[in-house]
């Protein structure tokens, strides 16, 4: 009778910990599928899924970037902003993403937000002279000439 129990115990934990670890693997099976459907141009279905892993807080930062990313790539640029604009406020002090927010606002033309976030990253990382140009760039476009041209002045007197 013990036996009987011991394997029945044991017949149904294995049974829980495959189920278990398929509900796991599921979720980073569809992420390697996403992957993939964003190599070869399938956008808007890897966009679904990413969608759907970031709402179940699988890699959620990891999806909501490759979404973005995806949104960028099939040309949805205001897409791709939202994504990052919550990419930012999951973590407010990353200059990656801020500098990823600048080429986004400059492509969609908003050259004060690009100016913003290229701003933002000059505070934290003055040495960033990509940034600098950016910036600088960026205040060109909005016309703010002599604030452009004092940045490239200082870019160029610094040491390489």
């Amino acid at each position: 009778m013990k036996t009987a129990l011991v394997i029945m115990f044991l017949v149904l934990l294995a049974a829980a910990t495959t189920g278990l670890y398929q509900v796991v693997n599921h979720d980073k099976i569809l992420y390697a599928e996403a992957v993939r459907l964003v190599k070869q141009g399938s956008y808007s279905e890897a966009i679904s899924i990413f969608r759907d892993l970031s709402g179940k807080n699988f890699r959620k930062t990891e999806s909501l970037v490759r979404m973005g990313l995806a949104y960028e790539k099939e040309g949805n640029i205001k897409g791709s902003i939202e994504i990052f604009r919550q990419v930012l406020s999951l973590y407010p002090g990353d200059d990656n993403v801020r500098l990823k927010l600048g080429e986004l606002y400059e492509r969609n033309r908003e050259f004060g937000l690009a100016a913003d976030m290229y701003g933002e990253v000059v505070k934290t990382m003055p040495a960033n002279r990509a940034a600098k140009v950016r910036l600088a760039r960026a205040l060109t476009a909005m016309g703010r000439f002599d604030e452009a041209i004092d940045i490239y002045r200082a870019i160029l007197g610094e040491k390489s």
